[in-house]
């Protein structure tokens, strides 16, 4: 059996996972790729990668670009994968007899080359599967798309003006976009919270708003002392660098002297909790690592499924859930600091802002 050459293997598991981003973006690979890859030819390989991929995302054809020298000359050079690996082929025939010098130094600079491009490809790769999964796409626009789209148009409330007019006209004409799409897109770009904030609408924090923020802040205020921790929090909030690690002793002695009615603040947090809170609360939590918001709306709509049915249950399986979120979040000495910064990280400055300004008013 005729041996792949490791190019060859290397497109045959790119067009593997572009079959996987083409169910994910609804963008469907063409009925010919059976026939291909039955051809073990790497140019018609490489050659229905580059088309498909361009097809489901415009993005992939400046990191094919480079390649196509690279994957025509190995075409080439060395069709069945043998050339490098053995002296005569099949037929007992000599390799590279046309071929009077080769500079090994060369073709290992060139094989780095290749490998690189390829490990660009991969990881464009993943981080396109990442995001179709949020679902913000049309049928020939990509999230990214959208954004830029965003970034061409007025304010919200300044659409129905001459500059919205333009701007419309000139995305319809640089994206190709049908009059029903382009309305699908101001749609999406209205309801998703990264682009609604660049036209200057007002977004929320799933499951929170600002008056909880602030009912927390007091909730907290009943278990700690904020003038003890002042400068701490103040620290953790606003300097650009921390002070070195201290004793756990002089840290323990420190949180004690702070420490105020941790049972009322508790018995306080069980009235204002919902099963809709929580999973905000939750959500906000685990949201330092996000690349888009509708990844936090989807742990949100999770943790929410998880609180209604606790909360339906009732009893001790949703004073559980009570108690749980209440130990990892306001009950801490830093609650304050931290919730902070996971709105800053999540993209919602002014709610930073304003449990910043509540807490050291």
């Amino acid at each position: 059996m005729r041996q792949k050459s490791v190019y060859e293997t290397r497109v045959y598991s790119l067009i593997g996972d572009l079959a996987q981003l083409a169910k994910v973006s609804k963008r469907p690979l063409t009925a010919e790729v059976n026939r291909v890859i039955g051809q073990h030819d790497i140019k018609n390989l490489w050659d229905y990668f580059v088309q498909n991929a361009a097809v489901i995302d415009r993005r992939f054809s400046q990191e094919t670009a480079p390649l196509d020298a690279h994957i025509k000359c190995i075409a080439e050079t060395d069709p069945t994968g043998q050339t490098f690996r053995y002296s005569y082929d099949t037929l007992s025939v000599k390799h590279l007899t046309d071929v009077s010098l080769i500079n090994v130094l060369v073709l290992q600079e060139q094989f780095q080359d290749i490998k690189e491009h390829f490990k660009k490809i991969r990881l464009l790769m993943g981080y396109l599967r990442h995001e179709y999964r949020t679902g913000t796409f049309t049928r020939h626009l990509s999230r990214a798309d959208i954004v830029s789209i965003a970034e061409l148009l007025p304010a919200r409330d300044q659409w129905g003006t001459a500059n919205f007019t333009a701007a419309k006209t000139l995305i319809s004409t640089t994206y190709d976009l049908s009059g029903k799409e382009l309305s699908l897109a101001f749609t999406i770009i209205q309801k998703n919270r990264d682009t609604a904030r660049m036209i200057g609408l007002p977004v929320t924090v799933p499951g929170l708003s600002v008056a909880d923020f602030i009912e927390l802040n007091d909730i907290w205020k009943t278990a700690w002392d904020r003038n003890v921790l002042d400068k701490k929090l103040r620290d953790y909030i606003y300097a650009s660098s921390l002070s070195g690690p201290e004793l756990m002793s002089d840290e323990l002695n420190f949180l004690n002297s702070a420490q105020k009615d941790l049972g009322q603040a508790g018995q306080l947090f069980n009235q204002w909790a919902t099963p809709e809170k929580l999973a905000g609360i939750t959500a906000l939590q685990h949201s330092g690592g996000d690349l888009f918001c509708e990844e936090h709306d989807h742990r949100f709509a999770c943790h929410l499924k998880e609180m209604n049915v606790a909360a339906n249950i009732g009893g001790a399986i949703w004073q559980a859930e009570i108690d749980g979120i209440w130990a990892s979040s306001v009950s801490r000495p830093y609650y304050p600091a931290q919730t902070v910064e996971k709105l800053k990280r999540a993209g919602f400055t002014q709610e930073a802002a304003t449990v910043a300004d509540h807490l050291f008013a």
